[in-house]
């Protein structure tokens, strides 16, 4: 009788620590998930214009994740949102001289820029979670594409009338893109069966904008087109700050 009770109570401890190790929930293993990345603006603008400590800008992101494994999952997820850059930080014009036609004005004011994202990523459940439930990091291939807005005031030139017959009063339309790598630190939960919450740390570099961050770009004095390479100098600096760190909180269904 012992024996058999023995037999019994190994049989149950075996199949509940098998059970524990099958990846998914409940034999589900589709997440679609909707995430909110946000931080301060500090001294760019966000998309009112706006900065400082108050300042916050938002990142709305969908995605769609598989568990692949015993601790990981991989995903692709898509992201949209707006902000504002300027050129408070950047000197995108120089002078042979302080008066005359000879001086290229530095350029002031916001643009606007509209920035989409596409990732592919994988999650590693770490401290012996099961994914996808748990602590994980998660690393991510990014490409990030954007439309730049900027109206060159006249203004600006109101000194320097050679300079300005030369810069069109016209809005200064252009698109970009440019890829990158991110790395989020987080945690994953489930509810009820069905309901995922989120929450993690991300930091990230992006291929394009760091020059605009460290450097000084000065296009050439009798190259007027290259106000348009300022343009996307600026509009990538703002990108490559606004994408240096965030803190996420996303909700999700798990879906089969």
């Amino acid at each position: 009788m012992k024996k058999i009770i023995y037999i019994l109570i190994i049989s149950l401890l075996v199949t509940n620590l098998s059970k524990a190790q099958v990846s998914g929930y409940m034999g589900k293993k589709f997440i679609f998930m909707y995430d909110i990345h946000t931080r301060p603006s500090f001294s760019m603008p966000n998309v009112n214009g706006k900065d400082g400590l108050t300042s916050f800008n938002l990142k709305h992101t969908f995605g769609l994740e598989f568990v692949t494994g015993e601790h990981s999952s991989i995903g692709v997820s898509f992201s949209l949102f707006k902000t504002m850059f300027n050129f408070d930080d950047l000197d995108y014009g120089y002078g042979y001289s302080t008066t005359g036609s000879d001086m290229i004005p530095k350029p002031n004011g916001v643009g606007s820029m509209s920035v989409k994202g596409y990732s592919f990523y994988y999650k590693r459940f770490i401290k012996g979670n099961i994914a996808p439930l748990g602590s994980y990091l998660k690393f991510s291939l990014d490409y990030y594409s954007w439309d730049n807005n900027y109206m060159w005031s006249q203004n600006n030139y109101t000194n320097f009338p050679d300079v300005m017959t030369k810069i069109s009063t016209t809005p200064d339309n252009s698109s970009n893109s440019t890829f990158g790598l991110s790395l989020n630190v987080g945690n994953q939960r489930i509810y009820f069966d069905h309901l995922v919450l989120n929450s993690s740390v991300q930091v990230g570099i992006l291929f394009a904008g760091g020059g605009g961050i460290f450097n000084t770009v000065k296009p050439g004095f009798n190259s007027y087109g290259n106000y348009n390479d300022a343009v996307k100098y600026a509009s990538a600096s703002r990108l490559f700050s606004y994408n240096l760190w965030s803190i996420n909180i996303g909700i999700g269904y798990l879906l089969f």
